[in-house]
């Protein structure tokens, strides 16, 4: 199974788009062998090549749009299809639509409520026809350009997400007191921008660095908890159960195991 990523190159698609993702599944896994991708707080523009993706819910998801993802999503990979993700920054999706956030966080969307069917059509057709990565990357973000709303994100925006994403642990009074501006004035600008408040920003940036951890690093997971901010081991294994969905020893034992993908087998 190959996950190839690429970044965007074109200059006002560097800070809204996280990466271009193409992953194909030959369906070759069983009934009982899902997929799981972690919240991170980004949107994912999803499109679905040959079939439609199954999910835990026993729901068909085809070309669709996850929004400020907060809860794990978990798909089958009994049938083969190919997956293009386009990722984008947590406020990327604001920029691209220039919608209010904080009315479409964790929800699964068409891409046809936001864009023309006859423009996606033809988005589709010429990725199906396409294998070439570069060429795909390349349509991908001319489609994005003639949608992009805003070319400039807002500074104090960008400098609080990109701080609490190298630190988690950053005090958020520390964050006011740079920008010069009220907490009531930075939640406001979260909503509007990423859909949620910045102290569960911080939250799942902390589960994401923890994530990493528990995945390459040797250390007992009690030296991980202290070490990463949580107050006590039940705190950290309570928060890892309810954005990612297992514990952080079941995690552990995972294998293949790559970015913000990660395989499990569903419990029946």
């Amino acid at each position: 199974m190959i996950h190839s990523r690429y970044m965007p190159s074109h200059p006002l698609l560097k800070n809204i788009v996280r990466y271009f993702a193409f992953q194909p599944f030959d369906g070759t896994g069983n009934s009982n062998h899902w997929m799981t991708l972690f919240p991170n707080c980004t949107t994912n523009l999803c499109i679905v090549l040959d079939s439609c993706l199954v999910t835990n819910e026993s729901s068909k998801i085809n070309n669709s749009i996850s929004t400020s993802c907060i809860s794990p999503v978990t798909f089958s990979r009994c049938h083969s299809f190919e997956l293009i993700v386009i990722q984008l920054e947590p406020y990327g999706f604001h920029s691209l639509v220039g919608l209010p956030m904080k009315h479409y966080k964790n929800s699964f969307l068409k891409l046809d409520d936001f864009f023309t069917l006859s423009e996606l059509d033809k988005l589709y057709n010429q990725l199906y026809e396409t294998k070439n990565s570069s060429l795909r990357v390349k349509l991908l973000e001319d489609f994005l350009l003639t949608h992009l709303q805003q070319e400039q994100v807002d500074g104090r925006v960008l400098f609080a997400t990109r701080q609490i994403h190298r630190n988690p642990n950053t005090q958020l009074d520390e964050i006011i007191k740079y920008l010069n501006i009220s907490a009531r004035r930075l939640r406001d600008l979260f909503s509007t921008h990423l859909g949620i408040s910045p102290k569960h920003y911080s939250r799942l940036s902390r589960f994401n660095h923890v994530a990493a951890r528990v995945t390459n690093n040797k250390s007992s997971l009690t030296e991980i908890a202290l070490a990463t901010g949580y107050f006590d081991q039940a705190h950290f294994i309570r928060e890892f159960r309810e954005f990612g969905g297992l514990s952080p020893n079941q995690f552990r034992k995972l294998s293949d195991k790559n970015a913000e993908f990660y395989n499990f087998e569903k419990q029946e």
